[in-house]
């Protein structure tokens, strides 16, 4: 048997392979924090032994989130006429405002919001079921790039920010 450090067991495993494979019962082995396989349970449990099985039985192990379109220093416009046409609100509220008040505190502002809003590592101990999120993600392209840069530079927040061309 091949030992690792955890396996996740019992619960319905979501994959993002080719075919979008569900194992369920499934199982996902980790060792030195990555994912070294994924699969039925039972055939797991004959290839690894772990200082740590998690029973996740009723459960759901699936990947982490990535949210790569988020706008995020536009977190302080969220709601703004949000029950309007999209051509209506997009030309007639959001850009106007953004013409307005799109400045790079706004932008330092609403990552900094956006960037609290994103779920964070996992405090230990972990909840059943629930790897170490490791680092929150986004990748977005601002009005003002150099701005959501530096708010985004926390320790638990990776971005991507860049000007976008045609």
């Amino acid at each position: 048997m091949e030992q690792v450090d955890v396996i996740l067991s019992g619960g319905s495993v979501l994959t993002m392979d080719a075919g979008f494979s569900l194992f369920d019962p499934g199982a996902v082995v980790v060792r030195g924090g990555e994912i070294v396989a994924v699969g039925p349970a039972d055939k797991i449990a004959a290839g690894y032994e772990a200082t740590e099985v998690v029973d996740c039985t009723g459960k759901a192990v699936m990947p982490g989130l990535i949210n790569a379109h988020t706008h995020v220093p536009m977190a302080l416009l969220r709601g703004l006429a949000d029950d309007l046409r999209l051509d209506v609100w997009l030309m007639g509220y959001i850009m106007p405002v953004e013409r307005e008040f799109v400045r790079p505190d706004c932008c330092w502002l609403g990552t900094q919001l956006a960037g609290a809003e994103m779920p964070s590592p996992m405090p230990q101990p972990r909840p059943a079921c629930v790897p170490s999120a490791g680092r929150r993600s986004s990748s977005s392209l601002p009005p003002m790039p150099r701005a959501t840069t530096k708010a985004w530079r926390a320790p638990a927040i990776s971005s991507s920010a860049g000007k976008a061309t045609r």
